[in-house]
């Protein structure tokens, strides 16, 4: 079974930034989604999300409608992004991954067709350690 203990997520007003992180290691390491609405949608005012490192995938719709969101820093930890996690964010342009190019392509990979389109990631540039991937 998921503990959701485990993972937290704390909402700075004042800057507006969602930091959502472990707050052990082992347990569950994946976001929560759901089918229809963020788990997260009380924060959906947020301008700024930081996952935080030792998360390893978000759940369906994990941002969805998160309209003022327009920064994301996603941490090398991550292996998996579900569909709907990045839907209707029409202001995020710019994702931050902490890890390679190789290791987005891989995230990329994991997904169900058609992989970034069913993420919501079109139009928006992925800034890698060792470079930047445009989603077209």
């Amino acid at each position: 079974g998921e503990n959701r203990s485990d993972i937290v997520a704390v909402m700075n007003y004042e800057t507006k930034t969602l930091t959502i992180s472990l707050t052990k290691t082992g347990g569950t390491t994946n976001l929560e989604g759901n089918s229809t609405e963020s788990i997260f949608k009380a924060f959906n005012s947020a301008e700024n999300v930081v996952i935080e490192e030792g998360i390893t995938g978000t759940g369906y719709n994990v941002f969805n409608g998160f309209e003022d969101l327009s920064s994301c820093s996603l941490p090398g930890s991550l292996t998996y992004i579900a569909s709907g996690s990045f839907i209707d964010t029409s202001s995020l342009t710019m994702i931050s991954y902490a890890g390679t190019e190789a290791g987005w392509n891989a995230i990329n990979g994991s997904w169900a067709s058609p992989t970034t389109a069913s993420a919501g990631l079109t139009g928006k540039t992925i800034v890698c350690t060792d470079g930047s991937i445009p989603i077209a």
